[in-house]
This record gives C-alpha cells, sequence and structure tokens, in this order.
C-alpha cells in the first residue's frame, strides 16, 4: 500500500487523532461498499480581516482592506502606479471636503507617483457624465454590448465538461482493480483528482459567463429603458454597473462590469 494511502471499508477507522482530512477518491456508490481514501493535510486559513471590510490588491500586488460602506471603495484605481485611492476629509484653509489620493502618497508603498488628488464630488460627476454618455449615443453603446456578449461566448466555447466524467469513471474502475489486487495507484488517484479540479472550474467558468451575460443584457434594458439623461448621483447605479474608475493627468477612464469603457475629461 502506497505511502499516504489507507484503503478501508469506513473513514471511521482511522485514529480522530491524525486530524488528516479523509478525502475519498472514489465515492460512486455503483462500485460497491469498499472506498479508496486519501490522507490529505489541510492548512486552515484564519482571515486577517473582519467581514464589514474587503479585500483590494494594490499596485505590488499587496492585499489592502477598508471600509466598503463607500460606493467607491477599492475601484478608483491610481493609472499611475496602479494603487487604490483612499478617501480623505480634507481641510484645506478652513474649506473642508471630501477628497480622493492615491495610496503612494499618504503611505509607503515603495512607489514613486505624482497622480493628483480628485475631489469626492468632481468623481460624482465625472461617473454621471460617462453614464449620460451610455445614454446619449445608445445605438453606439447597444452595438458595442452585443459584441461583449459574443466575446464571452467565443472566449467559454473552449470550456466543457464533455469527456471528464466518462475519463473519471473509467480511471476509477481501474483505481479500484489495483486497491483490489493490492497494487500501488498514486499516479491514477492523482489523475483523478487532477479531472476534478479541471471539472470544478470549467463549473466556475461556466457560472462566471452566464453572469456576465446577465449583467450585459441588465445594461441593455436599462439603456433602452432610461428616457432621460441623469441629472442626480446615485450611488446604488455605482454599485450595480462600474467595476473600475482609473484616475489619469488628464481624464479618467470610467469601466462598467459589462466591459465598456468610457473616458471623462476631468
Amino acid at each position: 500500500m502506497p505511502v499516504g494511502f489507507i484503503q478501508t471499508n469506513s473513514a471511521e477507522n482511522i485514529s480522530a487523532k491524525l486530524r488528516l482530512h479523509m478525502k475519498p477518491i472514489i465515492y460512486n456508490p455503483c462500485f460497491g461498499q469498499m472506498l479508496c481514501y486519501k490522507l490529505v493535510v489541510r492548512c486552515v486559513h484564519v482571515p486577517r480581516y473582519r467581514d464589514d471590510c474587503r479585500q483590494g490588491v494594490g499596485g505590488q500586488g499587496k492585499k489592502r482592506s477598508y471600509s466598503c460602506n463607500h460606493c467607491f471603495s477599492q475601484i478608483v484605481i491610481c493609472g499611475e502606479c496602479g494603487e487604490m485611492f483612499r478617501r480623505l476629509h480634507w481641510n484645506n484653509r478652513g474649506v473642508k471636503s471630501i477628497v480622493w489620493r492615491c495610496i503612494s502618497k499618504l503611505e509607503p508603498t515603495g512607489l514613486e507617483c505624482h497622480a493628483r488628488t480628485i475631489n469626492g464630488l468632481d468623481l460624482q460627476e465625472i461617473v454621471l457624465t460617462a453614464l449620460n454618455e451610455l445614454l446619449g449615443d445608445k445605438s453606439k453603446y447597444q452595438q458595442q454590448l452585443q459584441q461583449n456578449i459574443a466575446s464571452v461566448i467565443r472566449a467559454s466555447a473552449a470550456i466543457t465538461t464533455d469527456g471528464i466524467d466518462e475519463q473519471l469513471m473509467e480511471l476509477q474502475k481501474e483505481l479500484l482493480k489495483k486497491a483490489n489486487n493490492k497494487e500501488a495507484y498514486d499516479e491514477i488517484a492523482d489523475q483523478i483528482f487532477k479531472l476534478r479540479e479541471q471539472r470544478e472550474n470549467c463549473t466556475v467558468d461556466t457560472a462566471a459567463r452566464d453572469a456576465q451575460i446577465q449583467r450585459i443584457n441588465e445594461l441593455q434594458d436599462f439603456i433602452k429603458q432610461q428616457s432621460a439623461t441623469l441629472e442626480v448621483f446615485d450611488e446604488t447605479l455605482v454599485k450595480r454597473w462600474l467595476k473600475q474608475i482609473t484616475i489619469w493627468n488628464d481624464h479618467c477612464t470610467v469601466e462598467l462590469k459589462s466591459g465598456l469603457k468610457v473616458d471623462v475629461e476631468r
């Protein structure tokens, strides 16, 4: 029997003191009661941050966490260094305001950045301008959204679970035969785990594709149904439609979750 593998009729025969995860290789009841288990050591990750915060990744791949109460949290990105912008209470000669500044200018990140500071009200106006741009040229952006749907479908055309289940069934039969003959089955077990992981990834990718297409369809409906330009900033629209706002020296790029991008001079 290979090291790290145990053949048994029940996982309960394994001492609880080992505290090892019993990962079944064969789980289909059609193969009888005998199961093959692989011992897998699992590391438990303890979250560093509270549930009322969310994490983002900065310009050097550094994880950051800030309060997610504000609609712009973690979606305002510096075009120069790639770091996130942070919301600050600003007091300039007695005049108080809310501004957003690149983290590289607020703390040592190892990045030299000359990004401008942007007023919170200006950020709201940028979003309004971008959304009204979509509403002002509906045919152009509706066509672009249709192209985005086609791109998503093409990109996911290769994502399929066809054949994986059949391969798993054959490998499990072969593994069971080797286990009954008390032969080593490490290599087959590894193939089974890889195929299972591949199948899980296909399922996740398919769900992501469907979610992306749904977001695009919802934005199309919003553009079609909105008869007038937006006059008042609405943070629910930011949370629903916006993916990222990139701040450059002379303009801002508003990117929607549907894949559309709108440049706004501000």
